[in-house]
C-alpha cells in the first residue's frame, strides 16, 4: 500500500497537539491504483491556509521513482469533514477524464487513524494562480472557458457547488475548478445556449440553475425588464424604489395606491437580491446607499 510520510513540521495546532511526530498515512485506493506501492516522502510545506475546517499546504511529494509532484495538502485534521473529503474524491473518480484540463490531477487520499478522529488528507496537483477577478469582470473568451469546464463537469455527473473566484485557478488562459467538497450528483438539464448580449431567460428556460447563475454573474446576458402595474422598465433605469412607485397613477385609490406601493418594495428588494448576486457583496456594500430600501428604518416612537 502506497504511503504519504509527513516528517516535516505542519503548522496545524489541532494536529499537531494530538500527533507531534512524524505522520504516516495510508492511501485509500477508491479508484484505479498505481502500478507500484511506494513510500512518498513530504517536503517543503508551505502554509496555505489553516481554516476552521481544512489545514491547506502547498509541498512537494518525493517518490521512490519519479519526478517530484507539485501538490497541494487538504488535510482534515479532525475528521470532522471526512463526508466532505469522499465527495470530494468522488468527483475526482467521476470526473478523472477532464484530470490535467478543467480540474487538476488528483493523487491520491490519503487516511490515518488517531485517537478517535480518522485524519484525511487530499493530495492535489498545484496548479496556475488565483483569479484575481469577480465573474462579471472576465473577459468574454475566458468567461466561455470557465463556462464549458463547469458544463463538462455537469457532463460527468457534478455540480461544483460553490462557484466563486476563489475556487477557480488561472493556468495561462485556461480555468481550473478546484474544491469539490459541497459538489452533488447532478444531471444537466440545460436546454439552450449562451449567448452575450441577449436578453436573460429565465432559470426554467436556461435549465441549469448552477450554470444560469454563473452566467447571471459574469453580466453575459442584458438585464432585461422588470414588469410593474403594465409598464416594462428597463432594470438598468432603476436606482432606488422611487424609480418604481412614480409609475403609480396619481389619481390612484388610496387603499389600491397602498397594495401598489407594496409591491414596488417588493420588487425592488428583488431586484436588489439580482444585484448582490451579480456585482457580489462587497460591490454591492459601495453602490447601497443609493437603494431607498436599505436605508435605516425611522425610529419608533
Amino acid at each position: 500500500m502506497t504511503t504519504l510520510a509527513i516528517n516535516c513540521e505542519l503548522r496545524c495546532d489541532r494536529l499537531m497537539q494530538r500527533q507531534p511526530g512524524a505522520l504516516v498515512l495510508k492511501r485509500v485506493y477508491d479508484f484505479v491504483p498505481p502500478a507500484a506501492e511506494e513510500a512518498w516522502t513530504v517536503e517543503a510545506v508551505e502554509t496555505i491556509k489553516t481554516g476552521t475546517l481544512f489545514c491547506v499546504f502547498r509541498a512537494q511529494i518525493i517518490r521512490p521513482a519519479g519526478a517530484a509532484l507539485d501538490v497541494v495538502l487538504k488535510i482534515d485534521p479532525t475528521g470532522e469533514c471526512e463526508a466532505a473529503c469522499k465527495n470530494e474524491q468522488r468527483v475526482y473518480r467521476e470526473a478523472k477524464n477532464l484530470q490535467g484540463s478543467a480540474l487538476p490531477y488528483f493523487y491520491g487520499c490519503f487516511q490515518v487513524q488517531i485517537g478517535a478522529a480518522m485524519v484525511t488528507c487530499l493530495a492535489i496537483e498545484h496548479c496556475g494562480e488565483p483569479l484575481q477577478k469577480n465573474f462579471h469582470e472576465l473577459d468574454y473568451a475566458f468567461a466561455g472557458k470557465l463556462l464549458r469546464s463547469v458544463a463538462a463537469l455537469h457532463a460527468y455527473g457534478s455540480t461544483h457547488g460553490d462557484l466563486y473566484p476563489r475556487n477557480v485557478r488561472v493556468l495561462g488562459d485556461t480555468p481550473i475548478l478546484i474544491d469539490f467538497e459541497s459538489s452533488e450528483p447532478h444531471t444537466c438539464g440545460m436546454r439552450m445556449m449562451t449567448v452575450p448580449g441577449t436578453t436573460r431567460p429565465t432559470a426554467e428556460e436556461y435549465g441549469c440553475v448552477e450554470l444560469y447563475n454563473l452566467v447571471f454573474r459574469m453580466g453575459l446576458w442584458k438585464p432585461g425588464n422588470l414588469k410593474f402595474n403594465g409598464k416594462l422598465l428597463e432594470k438598468e433605469s432603476v436606482q432606488t424604489v422611487e424609480d418604481i412607485k412614480r409609475w403609480i397613477p396619481e389619481e390612484c385609490d388610496p387603499d389600491y395606491r397602498e397594495l401598489l406601493e407594496e409591491k414596488a418594495d417588493i420588487a425592488f428588494e428583488q431586484l436588489c437580491a439580482e444585484r448582490i448576486l451579480t456585482w457580489g457583496t462587497d460591490q454591492f456594500s459601495e453602490r447601497k446607499t443609493r437603494l431607498d430600501i436599505y436605508k435605516p428604518a425611522a425610529p419608533s416612537a
